[in-house]
């Protein structure tokens, strides 16, 4: 049996970490054979160059996805934090990269592994900066821009596949965010 796969998807500051704890405390208390994780897979400083930043990602993800295949294809559910479309987003929408390239490129880095379900935690902008000043960070003008930039192509990705793409209002509360994750999920499983 093949694992399902989720991803949880979003600009800063919407709530994926959160939601992917509660995520691991309810399914692990469904007795799911279950793994977390997250991208990027292993710590490296990101170029400053948004072309050399995308391939650093993309030989990530393609790490992080051999791992998958090879020690964790025995688990029920796989739920990752950011995959795929955080590049297109990030890299793509948010940094000019050439997004059919980013395509390209993802479908060799992630070795043929189908993602089963994909949720978007969309969050106005105003929102995650709020979220993000909350924590103590701080957010510059310049970081301000992209993150709209990438949550305009959040949007116009699940405009464009509104299957396979799924949104939850991620100005909920946390418990109703998870609901509504967990919902999703289930419909898959």
């Amino acid at each position: 049996m093949r694992p399902k796969i989720i991803t949880l998807e979003g600009i800063d500051g919407a709530g994926k970490s959160t939601l992917m704890t509660d995520l691991y405390e309810h399914f692990t208390a469904q007795q799911k054979r279950l793994w977390v994780t997250s991208e990027p897979w292993q710590n490296f400083t990101l170029s400053s160059d948004p072309h050399m930043a995308t391939r650093q990602w993309l030989t990530d993800r393609q790490w992080h996805c051999q791992n998958l295949i090879d020690y964790h294809s025995d688990k029920d559910l796989i739920i990752i934090d950011r995959f795929d479309l955080s590049t297109v987003a990030y890299q793509g929408y948010g940094d000019g990269v050439d997004i059919a390239k980013i395509h390209e490129m993802n479908t060799v880095a992630t070795a043929g592994i189908n993602v089963t379900r994909r949720i978007w935690l969309n969050l106005p902008v105003s929102v995650a900066v709020e979220r993000i000043r909350n924590r103590g960070e701080n957010i510059s003008d310049d970081q301000i821009s992209r993150l709209f930039r990438v949550s305009n192509g959040y949007a116009v990705m699940s405009q464009h596949e509104p299957l396979k793409i799924r949104t939850i209002d991620a100005t909920q509360s946390p418990e109703d965010v998870l609901r509504d994750a967990i919902a999703l999920i289930e419909e898959v499983l």
